[in-house]
């Protein structure tokens, strides 16, 4: 099975969609993408939504985007669920369904399955994107009947534009569950409608004709705790009539201007401004230029002739709206041009001359280059009126302005990385016709970029530009678990040194190809080939790792955690390199460092004083079942927090815990009036660590999560200070024992949660457990002894439950001005 931090060899990059994939292109199509060709549709946010068991309905989802100046509507995107079958090539995988959704038979049981969708837009020019896939779900067995949903419906089967649509619909379920967060999704002619997934929708001008589709799939609770109990039923959709026409105003265009020599053999470019009041989009506006009243063009642009001397030229447009009645605006005629002439001259002669590279071999970003050419005018003698222009893959560089006759400068920019620059001359005398445009041989611009994130399992890209096939090595010192102070010699990690798959490095790959079958093959839950496998839950965590280690795979030995196979502890708060070595002679190798690189976002903030220091960070945000857990902080980033992107009133620690080499911060659940912290002195510190934890949009997102909900316990004992964890029936309201429930400390079984090592043998060291998840990098205690992390559950003695991570999700009542990590929690 494929790794949930995504072996996939499809290309993710936005630029390489931007490309195209075919040559159609109308020129009315054209004209409606503001003159511009339009570029292929992308599908992001690829996922899977829905109960991963037998009998259970999953569905596919995704983002379309057509980055275009006018966006196309969604056509007849492709869809194609396949069975991963544990190698990198997708080619090969077996497809077993071509709908948006799956149900799952007994046949998928105990596989893995993933989504794909090639997006299609409408239209005829470049309307296929590229293929994109979701991440794996590995299939398992259920346990009860999943949810209903009956009587679906709209309010008003016969909408107008403007109209606001309300769907509805009876929920049940045949073990009586109640209902949780059912899904709601709006479609137009079977096609998603972006962002729509409220139980109501404002038709706007796009859905006009269309039909609109409200879909809802029934989520219920698990009061019962049912293990594997579908929670995620079928999804019932209603549809309505075609949306009818709001009727408004017709559309309107300003009087049109035209640009170009009035002398025949010259073209002339006509331009306006189109507007309508409500809102409709411009669509197949009509064009037309006449010569004394007769029609003699339909397009934007018309090249004069011989005949058109002495005769009157003018434009006319006619704006049409692509939606709302009226269509179509008044006609709007230009000015009229009498002054057509003929040319006196032949067309000049120009020669190119040799790009001027001031003296660099291979330029980079910052150099300039020169373009100029030799003017020969023809029998007429006439002063040279050429045009000359920089293109980048044929297109025109805006914003570079050449005078005629004189050199003309571009001056490179990364926006010109791995691109086809020519210098192009269309000659002409001011008395002679347009002669043909002629452009010099194709530059390039030479150099490096390296993006991406600083973050365990998340990937850094290096972006090579004119350069032949330099070797590439990634480096990281993963010869300690000492952090910064250990950072010393750098090693390379990548086995792939050469070609397009050394430009990305996955930040632990080798980590998670540790935990292996007898077939080396990546597997998502250890299998040591005797039936002993993982914990069932589809992601490669702690658990595997333990029961990699108990098989031999992996050493996991105390004492010195340096001799241990290299994982996660090894790779957190090390900076990571990239040494480039070059084909071209001449060149010398450059390295290039992430934490000092402004395209490489994240990282581990460790340096109190120092603002710029930072490394390879634990996993961030952690997504388990409906919860998402981000990883604790630390002292310098709670010190620098809004300098560093981290809310400017994040609570202040009172303590802190060494791991890794870096002081992570440990609060107080409520504050001592002993405390007197230099700056956000809470009175709720880990509550507010959470609350504040960001500033804008992702403030209010994160929360203090729950541990129990039995007994005398109060799950959220902080509602009134503004906290809202997600707290699910299904996991019984204990999000972070769940998290944490990973190993059986009485027999090492594997259990079903993310984090926690424990193991015990008779040697060579018993009781064994990780200062630092070997699978994602997060601290479980500090190396000085154990340390729980903080939940919001009191027991209502005026104590706060704390859960141990490195005894399997065992909790204690505490009270609450001891220290303790805060790992903060979000909805899904």
């Amino acid at each position: 099975m494929k790794n949930t931090f995504k072996y996939c060899a499809i290309a993710l990059a936005i630029s390489a969609a931007l490309t195209g994939c075919n040559d159609e292109n109308t020129e009315q199509e054209n004209n409606n993408n503001n003159g511009n060709p339009y570029v292929i549709p992308i599908a992001s946010n690829v996922v899977i939504s829905g109960d991963s068991y037998v009998g259970s309905t999953l569905t596919g989802g995704y983002k379309f985007i057509d980055p275009n100046f006018s966006p196309r509507t969604e056509g007849a995107s492709g869809y194609d669920w396949r069975v991963d079958d544990g190698d990198q090539d997708l080619s090969n995988d077996l497809s077993i369904g071509n709908q948006r959704t799956l149900l799952l038979a007994d046949s998928e049981l105990n596989k893995s399955l993933y989504f794909c969708v090639t997006p299609k837009a409408t239209g005829s020019s470049n309307t296929t994107g590229e293929t994109k896939c979701s991440t794996p779900t590995l299939i398992e067995a259920g346990n009860g009947s999943k949810p209903e949903v009956n009587n679906v419906a709209l309010d008003n089967s016969t909408p107008t534009v403007g109209d606001l649509l309300t769907g509805d619909y009876d929920y049940s379920d045949p073990e009586g569950d109640p209902e949780g967060i059912s899904t709601f999704r709006w479609t137009q002619d079977g096609n998603d409608i972006a962002d729509a997934t409220l139980q109501t929708l404002m038709l706007t001008n796009q859905q006009e004709t269309k039909i609109i589709e409200f879909c809802v799939t029934p989520v219920s609770t698990n009061p019962d705790n049912i293990d594997n109990s579908p929670l995620i039923g079928d999804e019932v959709c209603a549809a309505s009539a075609a949306v009818l026409a709001l009727a408004g105003d017709p559309p309107t265009a300003t009087k049109p201007t035209i640009t170009g020599e009035h002398t025949v053999g010259s073209t002339l470019t006509a331009d306006y401004s189109y507007a309508d009041a409500d809102g409709d989009l411009e669509s197949n506006s009509t064009f037309s230029w006449t010569s004394d009243g007769s029609e003699v063009s339909t397009t934007k642009t018309y090249s004069l002739q011989g005949s058109d001397v002495g005769k009157t030229i003018i434009f006319t447009v006619t704006p049409v709206a692509g939606t709302g009645t009226p269509t179509a605006g008044d006609p709007v005629p230009s000015d009229a041009i009498n002054d057509v002439t003929a040319p006196v001259g032949d067309v000049p002669t120009i020669v190119l001359d040799a790009i001027d590279k001031g003296g660099v071999t291979y330029p980079e970003v910052g150099d300039v280059l020169g373009g100029s050419y030799a003017y020969t005018a023809s029998g007429s003698s006439s002063p040279d009126d050429s045009t000359a222009v920089w293109k980048a893959d044929n297109v025109v560089i805006a914003g570079v302005t050449c005078t005629t006759g004189s050199q003309c400068d571009l001056t490179l920019a990364a926006e010109h990385y791995n691109k086809s620059l020519t210098y192009c001359v269309t000659p002409k005398a001011v008395d002679s016709p347009t002669g043909a445009e002629d452009c010099s041989a194709a530059e390039t611009v030479y150099g490096v970029v390296l993006s991406g994130t600083l973050e365990f399992g998340k990937e850094l890209n290096l972006e090579v530009s004119g350069y032949n096939n330099p070797t590439i090595e990634w480096q990281v010192d993963v010869s300690n678990i000492q952090g910064p102070a250990g950072d010393i010699t750098p090693t390379t990690r990548n086995l792939v040194t050469t070609g397009d798959a050394a430009k990305t490095f996955l930040i632990g790959d080798e980590v998670y190809k540790k935990i292996i079958d007898p077939d080396n093959a990546i597997d998502h839950d250890f299998n040591d080939g005797n039936g002993n496998g993982g914990n069932g839950n589809g992601i490669i965590d702690d658990a595997d790792w333990a029961q990699a280690s108990l098989a031999g795979h992996v050493t996991m030995d105390s004492g010195s955690a340096d001799t241990n196979t290299v994982n996660g502890a090894h790779y957190i708060g090390k900076d990571a390199f990239v040494t480039i070595t070059f084909t071209e002679s001449g060149v010398t190798p450059i390295t290039l460092t992430a934490s000092a690189t402004a395209a490489v976002t994240g990282g581990v903030y460790y340096d109190k004083a120092d603002v710029t220091k930072r490394g390879i960070e634990p996993v961030r945000e952690l997504a388990f079942g409906t919860v998402v857990y981000h990883r604790p902080i630390t002292l310098a980033e709670a010190h620098h927090n809004a300098a560093i992107g981290f809310g400017a009133t994040v609570a202040y620690p009172r303590y802190t815990k060494p791991a890794t080499g870096i002081e992570w911060a440990v609060y107080r659940a409520e504050k001592d009036p002993a405390d007197n912290l230099p700056f956000n002195n809470s009175d709720y510190p880990a509550v507010d660590s959470c609350l504040n934890l960001y500033d804008g949009a992702e403030n209010d997102v994160w929360h203090l999560p729950v541990s129990r909900s039995d007994g005398s316990y109060v799950a959220n004992g902080y509602v009134d200070q503004g906290n809202n964890p997600p707290m699910a029936d299904a996991d019984k309201n204990n999000t972070l024992i769940k998290l944490s429930n990973s190993i059986n400390k009485a027999d090492n079984a594997p259990k079903a949660g993310l984090l926690g090592t424990y193991i015990d043998r008779t040697t060579p060291n018993p009781k064994l457990n990780y200062t630092v998840s070997p699978t994602t990098g997060r601290i479980l205690n500090g190396d000085s002894g154990s340390t729980a992390h903080w939940s919001a559950t009191t027991d209502g003695t005026g104590k706060t439950n704390s859960v141990l991570f490195y005894e399997a999700g065992g909790s204690g009542n505490n009270a609450p001005v001891n220290g303790r990590f805060v790992s903060c929690v979000r909805a899904k």
